[in-house]
């Protein structure tokens, strides 16, 4: 039996009888994260950016539970609120891309380090600007797609049964495991060669990883599963500003190719070297987590 497993703010799905074994009600949790992801998709006329990324924010969570339970699940099941929940997030991934953008080269325009780069940098605000405006208006104004997500929370009911009954402590603890696993075997064929592609693979199993610790951390700040988030958590921060560098290289790169006039190849360079750098600082975690947290169930069990 897993004693170690505590009631967390999050995790509060898990309580413990008198007879040791636990009984959860998933779907509370389900509701609860689904009716933060309602209210932040209600506001998006009022504030796009945060609505976007709280949007895919919580839907990548609702996978990353998804797979903490799937032990626990029918295979069937699990691939359908998988892919589901997937599809779901795509209809925001291109305005996310683009918002990140702008914080991104608005963050450039007042870095001392690209002084000589703000007309190309003006230049490029403009383009997104443009690209966010048509975007934003595709996707609140012209066809609301965070209304449509809301009817489809509410009115999908097999994939809320998904988090419906109780969750077994050893096969959530397997859950947890199986995403640990692919991450590291992710990390590693990453580490191999830095294929962006490989690189992309390592940094969604990596959030996995640290998304489930997150629903499973204990209410005690000094415990080792919040030891484990704390440090999965600085990875796939540097991972994700290495994407962002990554995504905004290959972006300019696109607008380099009409753009003869214009000379983008040190801004370029610049982005390669922000992004080769958070890459590197990420692998340098990445080799200190997984050889700290060899063995991750300890954490949840300990």
């Amino acid at each position: 039996m897993v004693c170690g497993l505590q009631c967390g703010s999050l995790m509060h799905m898990l309580l413990r009888n008198k007879s040791g074994v636990f009984e959860s009600n998933c779907v509370d949790l389900y509701d609860k994260i689904t009716g933060e992801l309602c209210d932040f998709a209600s506001h998006a006329e009022e504030n796009p950016i945060e609505a976007t990324h709280q949007t895919r924010k919580k839907l990548k969570l609702l996978r990353a539970f998804a797979k903490l339970l799937q032990p626990s699940t029918n295979s069937d099941q699990y691939q359908f609120v998988n892919k589901t929940l997937r599809d779901w997030g795509r209809d925001f991934s291109e305005l996310r891309d683009a918002h990140v953008r702008s914080i991104v080269l608005n963050e450039f325009s007042i870095n001392p380090e690209f002084e000589t780069d703000q007309i190309l940098l003006n230049h490029l605000l403009e383009i997104n600007h443009a690209e966010v405006a048509l975007l934003e208006s595709n996707t609140i104004i012209r066809r609301n797609r965070f209304s449509e997500l809301e009817e489809n929370i509410r009115n999908n009911r097999p994939i809320r049964m998904y988090f419906f009954g109780a969750a077994v402590p050893d096969l959530l603890l397997e859950g947890f495991n199986i995403s640990y696993m692919k991450s590291h075997l992710a990390f590693k064929q990453a580490n191999s060669d830095n294929d962006p592609d490989k690189v992309h693979e390592w940094r969604k199993r990596a959030k996995d990883v640290q998304y489930q610790a997150e629903l499973l951390m204990s209410a005690n700040e000094n415990d080792n599963l919040t030891e484990l988030h704390s440090s999965i958590s600085l990875v796939c921060d540097d991972l994700g500003a290495a994407n962002d560098f990554h995504m905004l290289f290959v972006w300019i790169k696109e607008i380099a190719k009409n753009e003869a006039s214009m000379d983008f190849s040190e801004l370029i360079e610049k982005v390669k070297t922000e992004n080769k750098n958070f890459l590197s600082n990420s692998f340098s975690k990445g080799t200190d987590f997984y050889s700290k947290f060899s063995e991750p169930v300890r954490a949840l069990t300990v």
